[in-house]
């Protein structure tokens, strides 16, 4: 009985050790793989990130739009050239420089640099006078050539004119140059014609009134200056087909029967 009853235990824990392996062998032959995720969870995900990148790409280029308009916006207009004109014999060395005022859209200060320079290309010998006004006066070496700019700086931005060059006489001998007045219109004067007549004085030590030659020059404002008439002895020029509402400039160089001119200031006037 007792023999019976071992062999009854020894089958018993044979059969209990196959199903474990059984057992294990059907867990170790289970596929593994990796949990999924919820397809419409992944695409919101994919979604969301395109969409802030295409927002990031914006705002970089909305940014760097910006500020290029800050920078075109800062910068103040050219400054226009009025005085000297271009290739100007200058008999007088003590000149006053003119020119139009720049603008800009910040509306604040515009400060301007005059450049006056030996060489065209202004890489030496270069004198720079710094002034808040759209003029100032130097007095320049004589004999000499000479080239000049403005430049317009407001907000650390700059604006350059167009670059002239003049011309400045010696002592000469006995000879003097002649003298010239303005008679009308007044500098800055009014008026409510559509037409007008510039009217001057000159005269000299060596050469007769009557023998004086008069170069007239004349423009709007904002405008180079053009010969527009040229005389000898006449002391006055019509000027029609003015608009109202306009602002024009004039200046008058006059010369002696030896050479020498004497080169007008610019004058302006306004036709209401």
């Amino acid at each position: 009985m007792r023999r019976l009853f071992y062999i009854s235990l020894l089958v018993l824990a044979i059969a209990c050790s196959r199903k474990e392996d059984v057992a294990d062998v059907v867990i170790d032959d289970v596929p593994h793989t990796p949990a999924s995720k919820d397809p419409n969870e992944s695409d919101e995900d994919s979604d969301s990130t395109n969409e802030d990148n295409e927002n990031s790409d914006n705002n970089d280029a909305e940014n760097e739009s910006n500020e290029n308009n800050t920078t075109s916006d800062a910068a103040p207009s050219i400054p226009t050239l009025v005085y000297p004109l271009n290739e100007t014999t200058c008999s007088n060395n003590d000149l006053l420089f003119k020119w139009n005022p720049s603008t800009n859209a910040s509306g604040n200060s515009i400060e301007y640099k005059l450049h006056v320079s030996h060489t065209a290309s202004f890489d030496s010998n270069v004198d720079v006078y710094i002034t808040s006004n759209a003029e100032f006066n130097v007095e320049l070496p004589k004999s000499t050539a000479l080239y000049w700019k403005v430049e317009a700086i407001s907000d650390e931005h700059s604006s350059f004119s167009e670059i002239r060059n003049l011309y400045t006489q010696g002592d000469g001998t006995s000879n003097t140059i002649p003298q010239l007045n303005y008679v009308y219109p007044g500098n800055g004067e009014a008026t409510s014609n559509t037409s007008i007549t510039l009217e001057w004085q000159a005269n000299d030590n060596e050469t007769n009134t009557s023998s004086l030659n008069y170069k007239v020059y004349f423009s709007e404002v904002g405008q180079d200056l053009v010969l527009i008439h040229e005389n000898t002895g006449v002391l006055s020029y019509d000027i029609t087909g003015l608009n109202s509402g306009k602002t024009y400039q004039w200046s008058i160089w006059v010369t002696d029967e030896n050479g020498a001119t004497n080169v007008g200031e610019v004058y302006t006037f306004s036709v209401n």
